[in-house]
């Protein structure tokens, strides 16, 4: 539904600077954009612009603006609003997550000191256990 209310826009501002590309371009509703289909489409789009300036010094007409019905904006409205709301949920999600990470490091990093403090007991210990073995020894 956006993919064509941008194909419509820029039909309508290419209309307005006398370039003709609706001719060109079939607009399908059912067919996604794939990057061969960009590069179809963007070729007549280049040729129409060359053959633009060539005829510049010509005054274009003015474009006939022809709005689409009321329905289609509403409908362009409604997915602009749907889209908005799946940003900010998405938003909400990626925020949600970061908390998460960052408790993730902070747990990671107390973990990595009670070893380390633990490495330290158990080095303590063998050098008692050792000096007092040690001591044994010289009885």
């Amino acid at each position: 539904m956006v993919r064509l209310a941008f194909l419509h826009l820029i039909c309508h501002i290419c209309n307005s600077a006398g370039i003709d590309i609706e001719g060109d371009i079939p607009i399908e509703e059912e067919k996604s954009i794939t990057k061969k289909r960009m590069e179809q489409i963007r070729e007549p789009i280049h040729g129409a612009q060359e053959t633009h300036e060539a005829h510049h010094h010509e005054i274009p007409e003015m474009p006939q603006m022809h709005f689409p019905s009321q329905n289609y904006w509403k409908q362009i409205n409604t997915s602009l609003g749907e889209l908005s709301s799946n940003m900010g949920q998405l938003r909400m999600e990626h925020q949600e997550h970061s908390i998460i990470l960052h408790e993730i490091r902070e747990d990671q990093k107390a973990m990595r000191e009670e070893q380390q403090r633990q490495g330290r007991d158990i080095e303590e210990l063998k050098d008692i256990i050792g000096s007092s073995r040690r001591k044994h020894h010289h009885h």
